[in-house]
């Protein structure tokens, strides 16, 4: 008899576990197949899943090398970034690569050796606003997942994006214990954020990513390849304030230096968004303080070419470094990058010498047309106060007329003039 009512309580148990397993472990398996086979359903669409992105064995830590002494460094605030720069190094220098991409120039530069071989060539890319908002897919217009998805702070999704493991263990029917232990480490709720997590994932991490490098909170470095037998491409990528700041790293192969100064530089890089002028005028002033018999320095030139790079549309900061730097035969070979920048954008190449001076003719012209508005300025300048006495009373309406004309082109207010 005793027997008969526990299995009379078996099969009215059995079916009742059956359904609360079958109801438990429904979110797994439903994530079980978008992640495996993907789905297209409405509620979520996801065609062919990339299982690579929903582990993070694309992460690897980033092996970092010993680095030289902090005394033959300073942080410079160039363009809209503060980057670390050499000052007094003996190994290499800082040598300007500017050159136009369309209408847009792009302020780049190498670390170099004493023998112009580039070690780390630095480009900027683009600034763009990062969208983190939700998919159109159905399942992130449920309430609950939107107002829990909503909740999390932009960088703290930033950072799931890149290191939270999206796969699940997998559930038993069988076992409808095991279900609900799993219910409770990962909700259904987070199965939910973990979906938005992928399509994130695929949107973001670059597809021919190697090895992704995550630097501290904010900033990510990918491998993506060689581009010759020398060098290796790095795309960095920084968030801050909602946007996301893209540049590109060559750097030089098994070169032990390379390596450090890719070290140093992804250590210590940050954004700090350009103020323009202030920047330009501060970076410039800093140049101006060095010595005048010392400026022909490599020390010299990061500033000056840090300045241009909060303006870069004002021409006189290369036409500086070109008529400055051409005077001393030990900077020509950072040069020829200069003159070719300089005659693509503004049409000459600004030196000072007549076998490297290459000018569109209508530069040519303009040219003249300043040389002799020079002209006139001297004269009037060479003019005394009795002298303007002598003068008809159209001659002195004509003095004075150049004489304000020159004195509001000389108070523009800029430090250094176009």
């Amino acid at each position: 008899m005793i027997v008969k009512a526990i299995f009379l309580l078996l099969i009215l148990i059995c079916p009742l576990l059956l359904g609360v397993s079958l109801l438990l472990e429904s979110p797994y398996r439903f994530y079980e197949t978008v992640r495996k086979e993907g789905l297209s359903d409405g509620l979520v669409n996801i065609s062919k899943p990339n299982p690579r992105l929903f582990g993070t064995q694309f992460l690897k830590t980033f092996d970092a090398m010993k680095l030289d002494s902090e005394s033959l460094w300073k942080m410079i605030d160039y363009d809209n970034y503060s980057i670390p720069l050499p000052f007094g190094h003996p190994s290499f220098y800082i040598a300007p690569r500017p050159f136009l991409e369309g209408n847009r120039i792009i302020p780049a530069f190498s670390y170099s050796e004493s023998d112009g071989d580039e070690l780390v060539r630095f480009r900027p890319l683009q600034i763009e606003k990062v969208d983190l908002s939700l998919p159109p897919d159905k399942l992130f217009r449920l309430p609950l997942v939107r107002k829990y998805i909503h909740r999390k702070k932009a960088i703290n999704i930033w950072h799931d994006i890149y290191n939270k493991n999206l796969k699940v263990e997998e559930t038993s029917v069988l076992n409808p214990f095991k279900s609900y232990e799993l219910w409770s480490k990962v909700s259904p709720i987070e199965i939910a954020y973990n979906i938005y997590l992928y399509k994130m994932r695929e949107k973001l991490i670059l597809n021919d990513a190697l090895k992704i490098y995550f630097i501290g909170t904010r900033h990510i470095l990918s491998e993506v390849g060689a581009i010759d037998e020398q060098r290796s491409r790095y795309i960095g990528q920084y968030f801050h304030s909602g946007r996301l700041y893209t540049y590109e790293l060559l750097v030089k192969n098994n070169f032990a230096m390379a390596n450090m100064i890719m070290t140093r530089f992804i250590r210590d890089f940050k954004v700090s968004e350009s103020n323009a002028k202030e920047d330009s005028q501060r970076l410039y002033a800093a140049y101006r303080a060095i010595p005048y018999n010392q400026r022909a320095s490599y020390d010299a030139l990061n500033y000056l070419y840090s300045a241009w790079t909060h303006e870069k549309e004002n021409q006189a900061f290369i036409r500086e470094i070109i008529q400055f730097f051409e005077k001393n035969k030990d900077f020509q070979n950072i040069l020829t990058p200069m003159y070719s920048f300089a005659r693509k954008k503004w049409g000459t190449t600004f030196s000072n010498k007549d076998k490297l001076l290459d000018e569109a003719a209508e530069v040519r012209l303009q040219r003249g047309i300043e040389q002799e508005k020079r002209k006139e300025e001297m004269e009037l300048g060479n003019f005394e106060t009795e002298d303007i006495e002598n003068l008809s009373k159209e001659e002195k309406i004509k003095y004075l007329l150049k004489k304000g004309k020159r004195y509001k082109q000389n108070n523009s207010g800029s430090i250094i003039e176009n």
